[in-house]
């Protein structure tokens, strides 16, 4: 379940950072109080529905040559549906944020050199790089589960745990990177700030 909501906070951080600079004039309203908390119980709602079958899923292990066992994972079937979900998630990930954020790279650079927006373009600019670097792990976390998907499917169990093995430090980065909820909020409040002072400036004009 974390996984699916890490991708698709990762996923609406992009979209939120791709209407602030892309669609400048509406961003405050599409990111209103109330549409934020809409996402945020879609991204866990959704997330909670996605994996809800692991409630009732069982663990296997390999039994070494020495007699210890070690985890494998889940049952077969139970594996197939984490890897078609997981596989799935970063697909939409990937498809989603890949073109947002050269649109988003594109028009922020030719906007940025706009005086208006340039006094201001230091914080968004420190948004934009958070953006970048949350997009560069998230992919990397999508060819971690592209390899598991792969080895599951092969049946190559050595590939398989060692690819496994990987989700973890991946994992640590994205929680300590993400804060989905609270980047949101500053966003938000920050993005209002920015627009209303922009407005202000030119209908002073």
């Amino acid at each position: 379940m974390s996984f699916v909501a890490h991708m698709l906070g990762n996923m609406f951080i992009t979209v939120n950072r791709f209407t602030a600079i892309c669609l400048m004039h509406k961003h405050a309203k599409i990111w209103s109080r109330k549409n934020v908390w809409i996402v945020i119980g879609t991204q866990y709602v959704a997330s909670f529905a996605a994996c809800s079958y692991l409630l009732w899923s069982k663990l296997e292990y390999i039994q070494n040559s020495d007699g210890t066992t070690k985890l494998k994972g889940f049952e077969k079937h139970i594996d197939v549906l984490i890897r078609s979900t997981f596989v799935g998630t970063c697909a939409i990930y990937a498809s989603v944020t890949v073109v947002l954020n050269a649109r988003l790279l594109f028009v922020w650079h030719k906007i940025s050199k706009m005086s208006d927006y340039a006094r201001h373009s230091r914080s968004e600019k420190n948004l934009l790089m958070y953006t970048i670097f949350v997009f560069v792990f998230t992919m990397l976390m999508c060819s971690q589960q592209f390899t598991v998907g792969i080895a599951a499917v092969a049946n190559n169990n050595d590939m398989y745990l060692w690819a496994s093995r990987q989700f973890f430090w991946i994992n640590d980065v994205m929680l300590v990177i993400q804060l989905p909820i609270l980047l949101l909020y500053f966003v938000l409040l920050y993005d209002k700030h920015l627009m209303s002072r922009i407005i202000n400036k030119n209908s002073s004009n």
